[in-house]
């Protein structure tokens, strides 16, 4: 490559990085001009590095290195460049520090390496491109990457045991699981209703209206909604639905959103849930985990705050953004940045963004219980809804 080549080449990257800086200068909620001035300049220390990126990829991993410093959930440069290839049906968790292997609900054993990587050490470095600032989000986030590669090679993977050490081989392949919205319900006792809501979309709206028309014609007492894995979605879809449990309408949230372009100020918001027929005055106990993400924290917590439900499960991710998004082309790469639009407050003042949703009642999930298939979560519910009804 010659030295005007490059030059050019490098002149493009610089272009982008400015594009992606004013893209957040202009509409990133800043709590202040303070908070600006700190991510300027950061911006201006790793455009001084930028004279040593040389390829497409590089750029594009210096810039998600950089948006991710920002510490937003929703202010990021989505997806790769590249394929990601992992073994199919196997997961990795933690518990007390150490890395396990499951596959399906089966303990492997605990992980010693990965390719010859300790796995502390390649959730570490995953951790680096993820937006976030909760440690409990970065870590669940970066946790597929442990047994992931951008090759379809197999991962070598080290099991450790008190008495020896045995290595297994585990194919990998390009896995696509995209958000399948369902709801599902059934009956856990003769007034107890179970409905169990895996992401907040459109598609699921007529599904929600059936299930309330299920709940006034079986005269239930006590309704348990499981939301664990839900990552977001629709929020209008939510509100629809939690508008069924309320008399009048009521305060759900606020929020704070630029006020133009030219100015870091903010102006609050407030958001009511509107009041919807037919309304249900029944108790309500909402399941809850690591994975509630984003408009279905916005879901939980109006609920929880209006104190219209009990909640029971594990902290949820703590992740709120509303982001618009923008593309950048960059080399043979078309950039797609999303940035966080707004600052959500719940009723009580905390924000959700970073510090996630605690639970009324805390209850998680451990190795042992996932090998036995006892879900203690829902458990816990039913004992407490039995104090109830």
């Amino acid at each position: 490559m010659s030295h005007g080549t490059y030059k050019n080449i490098n002149n493009l990257y610089k272009d982008s990085f400015k594009a992606i800086f004013n893209l957040i200068k202009d509409n990133y909620p800043f709590k202040n001009r303070k908070d600006f001035i700190l991510f300027k300049n950061n911006f201006k220390k790793h455009f001084l590095k930028l004279n040593s990126i040389k390829t497409d990829e590089d750029f594009y991993i210096f810039a998600k290195f950089f948006v991710a410093s920002l510490g937003d959930t929703h202010t990021k440069i989505a997806g790769y460049p590249w394929k990601f290839y992992k073994p199919d049906k196997y997961r990795v968790i933690i518990e007390n520090k150490k890395f396990f292997l499951l596959k399906a609900n089966k303990l492997i054993g605990e992980i010693f390496s990965v390719d010859g990587k300790k796995p502390a050490m390649i959730l570490k470095k995953s951790i680096e491109l993820i937006s976030g600032k909760s440690k409990q989000y970065l870590i669940d986030q970066g946790l597929p990457f442990v047994l992931a590669d951008t090759m379809d090679k197999p991962a070598v993977v080290e099991i450790v045991s008190a008495k020896s050490k045995k290595i297994i081989i585990l194919n990998r392949q390009l896995i696509n699981n995209p958000i399948k919205p369902f709801t599902e319900s059934n009956f856990l006792e003769k007034d107890i209703f179970y409905i169990k809501i895996s992401f907040w979309s459109q598609s699921i709206k007529d599904d929600i209206e059936r299930e309330i028309n299920k709940i006034l014609q079986n005269n239930i007492k006590l309704l348990i909604v499981d939301v664990r894995g839900n990552s977001g979605g629709d929020s209008r879809i939510a509100d629809l639905f939690a508008g069924h449990f309320f008399k009048e309408n009521a305060l759900f949230r606020y929020y704070k959103v630029r006020k133009n372009k030219s100015n870091f100020l903010l102006s609050q918001k407030q958001f009511f849930i509107k009041a919807l027929a037919p309304y249900i005055n029944i108790p309500i106990m909402i399941l809850t985990d690591r994975a509630c993400f984003s408009s279905n924290e916005l879901f939980i917590a109006g609920m929880k705050d209006n104190k219209r439900a009990l909640i029971i499960g594990e902290k949820t991710a703590g992740g709120t953004g509303n982001p618009k998004t923008f593309e950048i082309v960059s080399g043979k790469y078309v950039l797609k940045l999303a940035v966080s639009s707004w600052i959500v407050k719940r009723l009580n003042g905390k924000l959700i963004e970073g510090a996630g949703i605690e639970p009324d009642i805390a209850v998680g999930l451990k190795i042992s219980d996932i090998e036995n298939n006892r879900d203690v979560v829902l458990e816990r519910a039913l004992l407490e809804a039995k104090k109830i009804v």
